[in-house]
Parts: structure tokens; C-alpha cells; sequence
């Protein structure tokens, strides 16, 4: 094996972890869940603010959407 493998399982899995992170807010639908809880006036839970504020935006070709410029 490599003398590098550790190395590339490390950052490989430091990676993962990142992706995760970001994903979060995105997977779990916090976007909704703070619309309902400002319509609600109640608070969120404590974890939301571990999580970036900010759900991956979806692009047209993801969305199922189609632009056309003329």
C-alpha cells in the first residue's frame, strides 16, 4: 500500500463530513421549518444555528425547469 493512504482516507473523510454539514439545512427542509415558525411566533430549536442559515439553491436543470432566451 502507499505510504499516503492515511492521508487520503483522512482528507477523503474530512470531505464527507463537509459535504454533510452543508447538506443538512438543505436535506431536512430548515427553510420551511422557519417559515413556520415565524408564522407560528414560536422558537427553532437550539440546532438550527450549529447549520448554515441558507438552503443549496437548485439550478433550472435540477429544478425540472427550462430557460429560453430569444
Amino acid at each position: 500500500m502507499p505510504s499516503n493512504w492515511r492521508l487520503k482516507a483522512l482528507l477523503t473523510l474530512a470531505l464527507l463530513l463537509l459535504s454533510g454539514y452543508y447538506l443538512v439545512p438543505t436535506l431536512s427542509h430548515f427553510d420551511a421549518a422557519r417559515d413556520k415558525s415565524a408564522a407560528e411566533q414560536t422558537d427553532l430549536p437550539w440546532y438550527f444555528s450549529l447549520f448554515p442559515k441558507d438552503e443549496i439553491k437548485l439550478g433550472l436543470d435540477l429544478q425540472g425547469g427550462i430557460y429560453a432566451e430569444f
